[in-house]
């Protein structure tokens, strides 16, 4: 387990996954646009190579039959075409813990790591899948802020007036 996790780190082949929930007028904090600006810096600042982008936009995280580009990633993750896969924060994924545990298992079986910017997550590590799966979870049990981020893009802060 060892090795196949230093195997992980040592790669630099990287795979973007960016998903908005809607598509944007004006950027936001979950736009396409602000997630890609972060990941690729977060690459260019690691010195790794983006081999693919990955867009879902206006699609929500939990119609995985509309998930088109994560699909995607997923079969071209069983043929090697990356090493690890960033994404911004876990709930670009899915906010069901369920979700998210078979998506890092199938990446983890194909020795490729997740890794998120937000969260600072990084599934190489045992600690990683621990923190992934208690993340997961909390986020699963706590809707609530998924509803207030996604109001809260849609009307602004209420700051705004």
């Amino acid at each position: 387990m060892e090795n196949q996790q230093q195997a992980c780190v040592n790669k630099h082949r990287v795979a973007l996954y960016i998903r908005s929930n809607q598509a944007e007028t004006v950027p936001n904090a979950n736009s396409t646009e602000i997630q890609m600006i972060n990941l690729k810096a977060q690459c260019q600042q690691e010195g790794k190579e983006i081999v693919e982008i990955y867009i879902d936009e206006g699609v929500s995280g939990t119609d995985w039959g509309q998930l088109h580009s994560l699909n995607r990633l997923l079969r071209e993750a069983k043929e090697g075409k990356f090493d690890e896969v960033k994404v911004y924060d876990l709930s670009r994924i899915s906010r069901k813990s369920i979700d998210l545990l078979e998506v890092a298992s199938f990446l983890g079986k194909h020795k490729i790591a997740l890794y998120t910017i937000a969260e600072r997550l990084d599934t190489t590590s045992p600690m990683g899948l621990f923190a992934l799966q208690m993340m997961a979870a909390i986020r699963e049990f706590d809707p609530t802020r998924a509803e207030a981020t996604v109001l809260i893009n849609k009307w602004g802060d209420g700051n705004n007036a």
